[in-house]
């Protein structure tokens, strides 16, 4: 009986894609098709496989890992959709967001929803139940001291650092070497020469060519030894629902904003007119707050609001962090800032920074904590091309 279908996608369900069946041990039978449509054609013991893989192209697909990630399922979901909508820019829902939350650190991965609809819709019409849909840079092993590059023809698969990229291998001689930096265990199939790209380095291990065979089994293997990132996971991100649980406080808040630009416009150019418009957003932000808040109903919705903002597991407020973190940007201005985010729950930032010196990084964490505030390593930093880049901590004393 074969247990594993693997299917190497195309870049859509019109283009030409690689399956190969496997059994216990090796590879039963393999091939190309022209589409997605004829995945129904496939033979008897494909169709009849116990599991289903397919991994689209990695190109399509983005991760990033999670190294200050919340403890809990729901949490974690939560924090990878901001997390790749912030660095993919797009809205959370034009993407298809997955974790990977039994590594260290979680991996968070993201494709565009058309994409991934595009699949799982084909794969219904052909009548195949896919169990696992990832990206093939995902499937292959890879840790910090561990690499593995597929070079096939003019596409480079590289796995590293627990994640990895693919990409045209042009690209991947410009940008290639500085991605995966030295690791002490390189592993290469197909073009054993691209090992050359990366400092004094020759391949530790060489697979062999990269023909049809060898590069179903390969990822076979992978996938079999470990489980990757998997789009069709049960538990997909849903934004919306916690959008709707802070809505009712957001909408009190942003209310009773607009009431003070109102009052403070009005005063300059009509004020009679202004405080009237003024005296009804006021009711109605006092009206949305008695519904959604009956247990505080006779609070001020601005007081309500800012509390909610400031609150964060006894933690310090986000206004107290950002002005000390300013302030001491201000002295330390070697360092820059990639990104912040601010954890709610714990009353902290997680800040990505980078610069030409980790004593510089130092410093900004020693500055932190003479203005009161806690700063410390969340993963730690990585040299790459001379830039120190990696996330910390900070939350108040």
């Amino acid at each position: 009986m074969s247990d594993l279908l693997l299917l190497l996608l195309g870049p859509s369900p019109e283009a030409p894609l690689r399956w190969g069946v496997f059994g216990e041990t090796r590879l039963i039978e393999g091939g190309w098709i022209e589409s997605a449509a004829e995945l129904g054609d496939l033979p008897a013991p494909a169709l009849s496989a116990a599991r289903t893989v397919a991994l689209l192209p990695g190109e399509q697909v983005a991760s990033r890992p999670m190294p200050a990630a919340p403890r809990g399922a729901a949490k974690l979901q939560a924090a990878a959709g901001y997390l790749m909508e912030d660095e993919l820019g797009e809205s959370a829902e034009a993407l298809r967001i997955a974790v990977a939350g039994e590594r260290t650190p979680p991996l968070a991965i993201a494709a565009k929803a058309a994409i991934v609809d595009a699949w799982a819709d084909a794969f219904a019409a052909a009548g195949v139940e896919c169990d696992v849909l990832s990206a093939d840079y995902l499937a292959l092993p890879s840790s910090a001291e561990a690499a593995m590059i597929v070079a096939e023809g003019g596409r480079v698969v590289a796995a590293f650092n627990g994640a990895g990229a693919s990409m045209e291998r042009d690209l991947f001689v410009d940008i290639g070497p500085a991605l995966i930096g030295a690791p002490a265990r390189l592993t290469i199939v197909g073009d054993a020469g691209i090992a050359r790209l990366l400092p004094n380095r020759e391949p530790d291990e060489w697979l062999g060519e990269a023909n049809d065979a060898r590069l179903l089994s390969i990822f076979a293997d992978a996938v079999r030894a470990s489980a990757p990132p998997n789009f069709r996971q049960a538990r997909m991100f849903n934004r919306r629902a916690m959008q709707a649980a802070i809505a009712p406080w957001r909408r009190a808040g942003l209310l009773a904003a607009g009431l003070a630009c109102l009052f403070v416009l009005g005063s300059v150019v009509d004020g009679v007119r202004a405080a009237r418009i003024a005296d009804r957003w006021d009711d109605a932000a006092h009206a949305l707050h008695r519904e959604y808040h009956p247990e505080d109903a006779t609070a001020d919705p601005v007081a309500y609001a800012r509390r909610q903002l400031n609150s964060g597991a006894g933690g310090a407020s986000f206004l107290f962090l950002s002005a000390k973190f300013a302030d001491a940007l201000e002295a330390n201005d070697a360092v820059e800032i990639d990104r912040i985010r601010f954890n709610a729950a714990r009353g902290e930032f997680v800040v990505s920074v980078r610069s030409q010196s980790d004593s510089a990084i130092e410093a900004l964490k020693e500055t932190l904590s003479g203005a009161g505030v806690v700063a410390e390593d969340a993963g730690g930093y990585r040299n790459i091309g001379g830039v120190w880049t990696g996330e910390l901590t900070a939350r108040a004393q």
